[in-house]
This record gives C-alpha cells, structure tokens and sequence, in this order.
C-alpha cells in the first residue's frame, strides 16, 4: 500500500514537472511590458475636460499670449478707462443659482485686439488674475499688474471652453 501510493505520487510529480519544462513562456502569452495599443505605447489616453464634458476640439489653443511694448501699455493706462469702455461693453452674468459667475462681453467697436486686451464678442471673462470679475472697470487690474509684474492674466469662458490670456510686457 505504501509502495503504491509513494509510486502515484512519482509519478503525480514527473507529470507536473515534465509539462511545465524551463522553456519561458512564449511572447504573446505573457509579457511585463503592456502591449502596443492603437493610440500609443502606453495603454492610458489624456482627456480634456470642462465642466463634465469633453472639450470637442482639444486642438484648439486655450492659452493665448499676447505682448505689449511700454509705449503700447502707456497709451492704454492712459486712455484707461474711456476708450476701452467704448470699446467693449459687458453685462454681469449669474448660474442658475443667481451667482455671480463673469462678465459677458455683449458688444466690442473696431478696436484692434490688443487696444481690447483679446476679448471677442460673446467672452465670459470671470477673473483678472486671482481678482473674480463682476464688471470691465475691474479689468484695471491687468494694467497695474503689467506695470508692477511684467504680466498678467485673464481667465475666460469663450464658445463653452475654458481659456486664458497671458500678457507680458516687453522689455526696452
């Protein structure tokens, strides 16, 4: 009895042993590098979103850059805030909440794009650096910053995506 069940076990173990062989296993069964997928070498895509959803376009530039001499900034303090106010004209906007949430630019002149700091009809702009926007006089923050930091900023919401304008001040 003992003889017999020492000899199912020999031969239990010379059955495990020989069909798993020291051969690696063969390339498509097992690898530890994640396999080449359609979008890349990595198995991970990025997406870009805004409030939930996918931004359509992620072509689209979201960061603008625009730069200003300091004859240009100059002029600009100094018609501040006349001529932009004839320029551009903004309404506050609110979330369903009655939150304040920008302002909306409802009308602009034939003004160039840097006499208008970038804004387009129909921009949301909610922040002037880290100042929350409630009306365009606010926006005299992007002037004092670019004359004490050599830059500023913008936040906007324009055609339902995020953006934001950059602005330096170039040197002499």
């Amino acid at each position: 009895m003992k003889s017999t069940f020492a000899t199912l076990c020999l031969a239990a173990c010379s059955v495990v042993f020989c069909s798993c062989g020291m051969n690696p296993p063969a390339p498509d069964q097992h690898t530890s590098q994640p396999k080449e997928s359609k979008i890349g070498k990595s198995n991970y895509k990025v997406s870009v979103r805004t409030d939930g959803g996918d931004i359509k376009n992620f072509e689209t530039a979201l960061v603008h850059r625009m730069y200003y001499k300091p004859a240009e900034l100059d002029a600009l303090k100094h018609d501040w805030p006349d001529s932009f106010s004839k320029q551009l004209k903004g309404t506050p906007e609110f979330d369903t909440l009655g939150k304040l949430m920008g302002v909306r630019i409802v009308a602009t002149s034939g003004a160039s794009s840097k006499e208008m700091l970038g804004f387009k009809l129909g921009d949301l702009i909610t922040a002037a650096g880290t100042t929350h926007i409630g009306s365009l006089d606010q926006l005299d923050t992007v002037l004092s910053d670019l004359s004490a930091k050599r830059q500023a900023s913008i936040t906007l919401v324009r055609n339902g995506q995020p953006h934001k304008i950059l602005y330096y001040l170039e040197k002499h």
